[in-house]
């Protein structure tokens, strides 16, 4: 994951005590488990050498943001995710494997090996291990979700950032929405795909919202729209030269999602994240008291809330 976004949201948690241990919410150790009765044992994956479009098609399919990638049976090799995805389809860096190795055509590009896009030396906790581990882990190491393996480096499982604040949800948290909400993040609906990717990428958000000529909200840019365009296949019908540029130059407007929640800056994050998981979303916006939109509300700041003292 992208540090920048996450940077600015660890900032005015007390994640550190003086001692430089870190420092938990009292509800992690209310409910402090090991991975086993925590993880979900794995259910699909795959290898270092599948092609990256299998990869994407899986996610979509099985509606999964991370994808453990495997050697034999149950070896760990490393951890391929969504932003992944996007980073090497237009949104960042990896893009320059696309154009320089493929010479930008879509399918030579969805046919290079997931081992290239991959995070190769990807974070992992073992299955004895407790929350306030895992927790600590994914924070030092700016990432979602981590694998969860057994002493001999087979795996168990995966644990994600979701997992967790479903685990610690609780109905009053103490903690209102507009105490903790972020500059609203947006691109414009008439952008080229490739803009919302690399904003995408760029703050390590997995949703930001989509504005018309107007300046109004009107949607969302979700990572999970984004790989359903290309593991649905629906990339495809804009493919016309056999280019990837000719995907990532649709406008935004045809690949946004319109599952825009509000909620106002007093209501408790209990409420708030027990909408986001209701509505299956990935981000909020909070209004004042004049309904205007004053800040969004990410997954990561529930984690951060639940997980955190403040």
């Amino acid at each position: 994951m992208g540090s920048n976004y996450f940077r600015s949201r660890i900032e005015g948690y007390r994640w550190l005590r003086s001692d430089g241990k870190p420092s938990f919410s009292t509800r992690v150790y209310r409910v402090e488990k090991e991975l086993e009765r925590l993880a979900k044992k794995i259910l699909v994956s795959v290898s270092q050498t599948s092609p990256v479009l299998d990869a994407i098609e899986k996610m979509y399919t099985f509606q999964e943001e991370q994808l453990l990638v495997l050697h034999g049976e149950s070896n760990f090799s490393g951890l391929v995710t969504s932003e992944n995805v996007i980073d090497y389809l237009g949104g960042g860096e990896l893009y320059n494997i696309v154009m320089d190795r493929h010479g930008g055509e879509i399918h030579s590009a969805l046919n290079e090996q997931v081992k290239t896009i991959m995070i190769k030396e990807s974070p992992f906790v073992y299955i004895n291990e407790k929350l306030p581990d895992v927790i600590s882990s994914m924070i030092k190491n700016k990432t979602r979700a981590l694998p969860v393996l057994y002493k001999d480096n087979t795996v168990y499982g995966i644990i994600t950032q979701r997992d967790i604040v479903m685990l610690l949800a609780e109905k009053r948290t103490g903690v209102k929405a507009g105490e903790i909400c972020s500059p609203i993040i947006s691109v414009n609906s008439l952008d080229p795909l490739i803009v919302g990717m690399k904003m995408l990428v760029q703050t390590s958000l997995d949703s930001i919202y989509v504005k018309n000529e107007m300046d109004q909200i009107i949607g969302t840019l979700d990572s999970s729209g984004i790989v359903q365009l290309f593991g649905s296949h629906e990339a495809f019908k804009f493919v016309k030269k056999g280019y990837l540029t000719e995907v990532n130059s649709i406008p935004i407007k045809d690949v946004m999602q319109f599952n825009i929640e509000r909620v106002y800056k007093q209501v408790d994050m209990g409420d708030v994240i027990s909408k986001m998981f209701n509505k299956k979303l990935k981000t909020v916006l909070v209004t004042d008291e004049n309904d205007e939109d004053i800040g969004m509300i990410t997954f990561d700041d529930a984690f951060f809330v639940l997980a955190l003292p403040i």
